[in-house]
């Protein structure tokens, strides 16, 4: 929408996709995150509860809430039982042409790229709740056909940061290693912490 289009708008009274609200108190402080959510969503034309997690520092439980007002909102819908939710059927075309724009995927591909990095430490977190399971293990159970660079880089700082740790730390590279939840991953993994890069 441009300016001229803006203020045509603003002299009818009759809009589909256009809502004011007057706030008594101040904007709630969610406000920012479920924006943020469904901008995310409109670039991507899909989210998932995971990248809700990686954007926003929400537990599962608050990603959850925020899909579903988004959904009475008739901005999402969901798509896999409440784990991939899209954007709502109205709203399609209006995003696409959004996304085709050249500034907007950038900004896009490099946000992204910070969800998918946060949300893959997240997959391995809650892929090991309850769990031991070798690198390979890890991968297939996170949708990955095989080890990559990517994985070994997100365990290596899942390491780092105490979340998981060696089942054999006497042998870091042995074939037989697998890895664990530190109490401090399992807090993680249930949403009562946050990681480094969401504090």
């Amino acid at each position: 929408m441009d300016r001229q289009e803006l203020i045509r708008r603003l002299q009818g009274f009759e809009w589909n996709d256009i809502e004011f609200k007057r706030v008594r108190g101040g904007v709630p402080e969610d406000a920012y995150r479920t924006t943020s959510v469904f901008a995310y969503a409109c670039s991507r034309e899909q989210v998932t509860v995971t990248d809700v997690r990686a954007l926003g520092g929400f537990t599962v439980t608050d990603a959850q809430r925020v899909l579903k007002q988004l959904v009475v909102q008739n901005l999402v819908q969901p798509l896999d039982a409440g784990k991939v939710y899209v954007l709502a059927p109205h709203l399609r075309p209006r995003y696409a042409k959004l996304s085709s724009d050249s500034a907007f995927r950038q900004e896009s591909r490099q946000s992204q790229g910070r969800v998918e990095e946060e949300s893959i430490s997240i997959q391995i977190l809650s892929a090991l709740t309850g769990n031991t399971l070798s690198k390979a293990e890890i991968a297939r159970s996170i949708g990955k056909e095989k080890v990559d660079g990517q994985l070994n880089k997100e365990v290596k700082a899942l390491l780092e940061k105490g979340f998981i740790k060696y089942t054999l730390p006497e042998k870091p590279n042995s074939r037989m290693q697998k890895y664990r939840l530190t109490e401090r991953g399992l807090k993680e993994s249930d949403g009562k912490g946050k990681t480094d890069g969401q504090r």
